[in-house]
């Protein structure tokens, strides 16, 4: 299977997770079967793709994962476990990471990518490590 395709997939199923939507004005929805009753300032947990097309709508506000401490602290982990262990990591991590990156400016962008380099980097390096044990 192509990378390409590997990533729609965890993307589609990363999308179908529960997130909390936090409700701007009473809404009422029953689309394709699928029900949302909600009040303003209730919190719900939607689907992540019903809780982006609501945010997009200003209907709702998404509550998003702080990708940028997770990254350090994968960072951090991946350090202090030994040279032939991985630590391990989120099965979504790298798709919540691609789509928090969307949103930061040009700087933070490039320290953020720098980061998850590096990761990517010592993880590849113990894989190899381990495969040639």
């Amino acid at each position: 299977m192509e990378i390409d395709k590997i990533e729609k997939l965890y993307s589609i199923g990363y999308g179908l997770k529960d997130a909390k939507v936090s409700i701007n004005h009473d809404i009422k929805f029953n689309v394709a079967g699928v029900k949302i009753n909600g009040t303003q300032g209730e919190v719900l947990n939607l689907p992540l793709w019903i809780g982006k097309i609501l945010a997009q709508n200003k209907l709702a506000s998404l509550e998003k994962p702080d990708m940028i401490t997770e990254l350090k602290q994968a960072l951090s982990k991946e350090k202090m476990v030994g040279e032939y262990q991985m630590s391990t990591l989120d099965p979504h991590f790298y798709i919540k990471l691609k789509e928090s990156m969307k949103d930061l400016n040009r700087d933070d962008f490039n320290h953020v990518e720098s980061m998850m380099l590096e990761l990517f980097r010592m993880r590849r390096g113990k894989l190899v490590k381990i495969a040639d044990s």
